[in-house]
């Protein structure tokens, strides 16, 4: 008898797989086809999964109209997002930590090298290229220890030339004698690394820190990678935080606690506040002005995370809580966009200028700047303008030949190295009888 029942159930299972697998919906049913395999099968784990796609509009329909908004600006800001964290790599990692770190595949530090944290926060993604913002105070240790290298292995470098210059000897062999009597083991420890994880990857991704300002607590990485662009990074855009109102709804979204993507929502609890913060080195810093405080749950981690509008625009970067138990009471503050926004973009452009990854700004325009011992007063006078140039086409005229002497030094009229071709700039002129005008200078690219 229970021969005959499993003979039953055989067959039985044999015809539910054969009807699975062609079953196809009717038309307008809405539902979506999938195939199903057996679990033997040697296909692979994305093959086997079935694909169902739901609108969005489906998953949102019981929510009311303040939650559909926040969701949708966090379903389309939270993947930009980023966990940043700075790491004093081990000088020599032990086989122990190599050999779980390289057998441990599910952590989500494993590509992280073993050494002493630094400081940990939140940043997001503000170009395709891999530049993302964050607080000055999350990478501060790390900044500090790479620019105390940089300026240690300059001085040694003028040190070894002046050697040089002195006894005639190799500016090699005099640098390399140098760094073995003073201090080799400084020389020959790591330096701290920055490293990020965007939208909850399982991986880290190492960072350069481009530029930082203190006066802000704002800092700019990018991320190094051999590509140009990186087509899933969406950065996000600034708003302006000159038109908040008191009152008006905020989203903040970072890593407090080290838990990624978390998201609170707020409203603008007052404006125009003045912070002063406490550096890592116990210094107070000078006055962040123009602040913008909110209830928002902020924490320790969300440092250097979005404050948003419920457009999706940044409007402040998260940077300090008033707290007496460390976690948050309901008063936090952000760095306004209006301040930030611009520091950023210049630190951005900067930093492609050097690389060459962006052609220089061209005015065609030369000016003689006066020093405090020239005859020809405060004023700036125009000396040459190149043909066919920028300042040529808009009208720009020399109105004075100069002599060449030590009084006089010659300069552009407006500072190019943070300017990009397209940008215009305006000229205030003045002529020989006093008439002053104003000339709007689109500029162009350095030939």
């Amino acid at each position: 008898m229970k021969a005959v029942i499993s003979c039953a159930s055989l067959i039985l299972l044999s015809f539910l797989l054969v009807e699975s697998q062609s079953f196809r919906p009717s038309a307008g049913t809405g539902v979506r086809p999938f195939s199903f395999r057996p679990h033997h099968s040697k296909c692979s784990s994305t093959q086997c999964l079935a694909t169902i796609s739901v609108p969005a509009s489906e998953i949102e329909q019981n929510l009311s109209q303040d939650e559909r908004v926040v969701v949708s600006v966090v379903r389309e800001r939270g993947p930009s997002v980023a966990f940043v964290t700075s790491v004093l790599p081990d000088q020599r990692p032990s086989p122990q930590i190599r050999g779980r770190r390289r057998d441990n595949k599910t952590d989500d530090s494993f590509n992280l090298p073993p050494g002493r944290g630094l400081g940990s926060g939140s940043g997001f993604v503000v170009d395709q290229q891999g530049y993302l913002v964050t607080n000055y105070h999350v990478i501060e240790r790390a900044y500090q220890l790479q620019r105390m290298s940089e300026i240690y292995e300059s001085g040694l470098d003028r040190l070894a030339q002046n050697v040089t210059n002195i006894t005639g000897l190799a500016f090699r062999t005099v640098n390399t004698t140098l760094q073995q009597i003073l201090n080799p083991t400084t020389l020959r420890a790591p330096l701290p690394k920055v490293y990020v994880r965007i939208n909850s990857k399982t991986d880290y991704q190492l960072c350069q820190i481009v530029d930082v300002h203190p006066a802000l607590d704002v800092a700019v990485l990018k991320i190094v990678t051999p590509k140009e662009t990186s087509p899933w990074l969406a950065p996000m855009s600034f708003g302006a935080s000159s038109d908040l109102l008191v009152g008006q709804g905020l989203i903040a979204i970072g890593n407090p606690f080290g838990l990624d993507n978390t998201v609170t929502t707020g409203v603008v609890s007052a404006l125009n506040r003045e912070l002063r913060t406490r550096g890592n080195d116990g210094m107070v810093s000078p006055p962040i002005r123009n602040c913008i405080q909110t209830d928002c749950a902020i924490n320790p981690g969300n440092s250097g995370g979005p404050l948003l509008n419920l457009k999706g625009e940044v409007v402040g970067v998260n940077t300090a809580i008033v707290t007496t138990s460390g976690s948050s009471a309901g008063i936090g503050f952000a760095v306004p966009s209006d301040e930030v926004k611009d520091v950023v973009e210049r630190m951005i452009r900067t930093d492609r200028v050097k690389k060459g990854t962006q052609y220089q700004a061209w005015l065609g325009l030369a000016i003689v700047k006066a020093t405090s011992n020239c005859t020809l007063g405060s004023k700036n006078w125009v000396a040459k303008v190149m043909r066919k140039s920028p300042a040529a086409e808009a009208g720009v005229q020399a109105i004075r030949v100069f002599e060449q002497d030590a009084s006089v030094q010659y300069g552009d009229a407006v500072d190019l190295d943070t300017r990009v071709p397209g940008e215009k700039v305006a000229l205030t002129l003045e002529d020989s009888s006093g008439d002053r005008r104003v000339v709007y200078i689109t500029l162009g690219t350095r030939p």
